[in-house]
């Protein structure tokens, strides 16, 4: 999905069946949706039977020298076919709120209906922040972004990786390689 394929930077979407022995064999699919400008190093997650991406960098092959901060999200049919009428062409929805601070890099997990990202690198600035939005669960739409006051990265991170398990939000290593564990809680409210 997305990516960077030397210095071109890619926006395709492809996607393949597994089998029920965890076999992956054959041609992948390439989907008619796209993400909407062509990107590398963004967030991706599924929610709900929803694919989403968030942020990444546009330009700058290795340097980064542009990011956005759009999220962009489109349904995953049974067949595994993108798109909210999973029958038309064109880019995933582009949701109307951002976060703040476009970026590449970024952590991205999703728990209890909510989005987080962390960390992240706009080419110059390296990120400790952790934002969250609710989804809806009407549509999938991401709404307003919450930047925490409380709570940070122990580090400024990038290309770090982010998940989420029984109400702990967990960022794993980053950029220097010296980066801790870390975890918080997530309330329930």
């Amino acid at each position: 999905m997305g990516g960077l394929n030397g210095s071109t930077f890619e926006n395709d979407i492809q996607y393949h069946t597994i089998g029920a022995s965890g076999a992956i064999s054959g041609a992948w699919t390439t989907s008619v949706r796209t993400i909407s400008t062509a990107r590398a190093y963004f967030g991706a997650t599924v929610y709900s039977g929803v694919l989403y991406i968030a942020g990444g960098c546009t330009a700058g092959a290795l340097t980064c020298t542009r990011t956005a901060n759009d999220i962009q999200y489109g349904t995953i049919g049974l067949s595994g076919a993108i798109g909210s009428d999973l029958t038309g062409s064109g880019a995933l929805t582009v949701n109307g709120t951002s976060f703040t601070n476009a970026r590449g890099q970024l952590g991205m997990a999703v728990v209890n209906g909510y989005m987080y990202i962390t960390g992240g690198w706009n080419g110059t600035t390296r990120y400790n922040d952790l934002q969250f939005a609710a989804i809806s669960s009407t549509n999938g739409s991401v709404g307003t972004w919450t930047t925490s006051a409380d709570t940070t990265l122990l580090n400024a991170v990038s290309s770090q990786a982010v998940t989420a398990s029984n109400g702990f939000i967990y960022a794993l290593g980053g950029y220097d390689g010296t980066n801790p564990i870390q975890q918080c809680s997530i309330s329930a409210d």
